[in-house]
């Protein structure tokens, strides 16, 4: 995967193995496997902070409450809830039925949730990237893989993927500590 060149703010300690990833599929409703290019991310990066802005949940114990797949099923249940209570604006792209089969794998520390739609699948095995916007006021189809959500997060398309008022992400990775298992 051709991600765009991230500058490290401190030492990886820690990235996803092949079977923590494999793992994790099942749960998520992914059946056919972890798209190739969160799976490409996970091994090379791990869990930490891109941009300055987005967290990754990663299938890695060690990292308190944002270890994929329990952070997303219990952000699933919270998407559920907020349905229910009708708080949902699902323009430009969403609908009830897609906000209720998404799988969260992200979070922005603006309030954005990234999700992927298990029920769409390219042939190259990637889920297209949904991000639901701070306060549920959007539903925008961000991104076909994790590179280009990543791409257009560290230029203008930002203001697509996460709001007009955002300027273009430091192409930055802050790797968290790792705690241990």
């Amino acid at each position: 995967m051709d991600f765009p060149p991230l500058e490290l703010q401190a030492p990886i300690e820690r990235v996803a193995s092949a079977a923590e990833l494999d793992a994790a599929a099942a749960p998520l409703g992914l059946p056919a496997g972890l798209p190739p290019s969160y799976r490409a991310f996970a091994g090379r990066y791990g869990y930490g902070l891109l941009g300055g802005r987005l967290l990754i949940f990663m299938p890695i114990p060690g990292y308190g409450c944002d270890v994929l797949p329990e952070r997303s099923r219990d952000l699933a249940a919270l998407f559920a809830d907020w349905q229910r209570d009708e708080m949902f604006e699902y323009e430009p792209d969403g609908s009830p039925g897609l906000v209720a089969r998404l799988a969260p794998f992200g979070i922005s520390e603006d309030g954005h949730y990234l999700a992927w739609d298990p029920a769409e699948r390219s042939p190259a095995g990637e889920h297209p990237i949904y991000v639901i916007g701070s306060k549920c006021l959007a539903v925008t189809r961000a991104a076909a893989t994790l590179a280009e959500l990543v791409a257009g997060c560290v230029d203008s398309r930002v203001r697509r993927i996460l709001g007009p008022g955002y300027a273009p992400l430091p192409p930055t990775f802050r790797p968290a500590k790792f705690r241990g298992e």
